[in-house]
């Protein structure tokens, strides 16, 4: 699951967090605030998309979790078209947090009895705040790359990315 969520959703999260921090230390934002950090996580801007996350890579990022485990035991073809002729990608939220949720968490402390919005923030915040390097013994050196590059160094902005990743995924349950 740890590699499966820093090749998705974690990766997007930390190389936008260490994207963003450089544009706010060169004074592209006026603060690095909750809600600016939350208007364009996720965004469907340009700007949003630019920093390293934007709409289109979240939805990419949920829809994956949600397809892979249909994929085990059907066709790609079938999987496909199940998914997007029903109504659980209108649910992608949900079922993100369902799907992840049975992978184990990382962080320990998450619980199955924590709030869907809970289990957003610790996992963004996990990967956020912890030496990911040593998590799990990842050694790929294209993801040891990118977090080398692109992990933010401000505990403010690790803590607003965290709650902005929260926030924009629990809209959409």
């Amino acid at each position: 699951a740890v590699i499966a969520d820093l090749a998705g959703w974690a990766g997007d999260l930390i190389q936008f967090a260490g994207t963003f921090e450089e544009a706010f230390r060169n004074n592209k934002y006026p603060s690095c605030s909750e809600s600016i950090i939350t208007q364009l996580l996720g965004g469907g801007s340009y700007e949003a998309g630019n920093l390293g996350f934007g709409l289109s890579d979240l939805i990419q990022d949920i829809d994956a979790w949600l397809l892979y485990n249909s994929l085990k035991n059907n066709r790609i073809d079938i999987v496909f078209s199940t998914y997007y002729n029903s109504t659980t990608f209108k649910n992608r939220g949900e079922g993100f947090v369902n799907s992840r949720s049975q992978y184990g968490s990382m962080p320990g402390e998450v619980n199955d009895n924590d709030s869907n919005y809970d289990k957003l923030y610790k996992w963004a915040k996990a990967y956020l705040t912890k030496d990911l390097l040593t998590i799990e013994g990842l050694g790929a050196s294209a993801v040891e790359a990118i977090i080398t590059q692109k992990q933010a160094t401000m505990p403010e902005i690790k803590e607003n990315v965290a709650r902005a990743f929260a926030t924009k995924v629990n809209s959409m349950l």
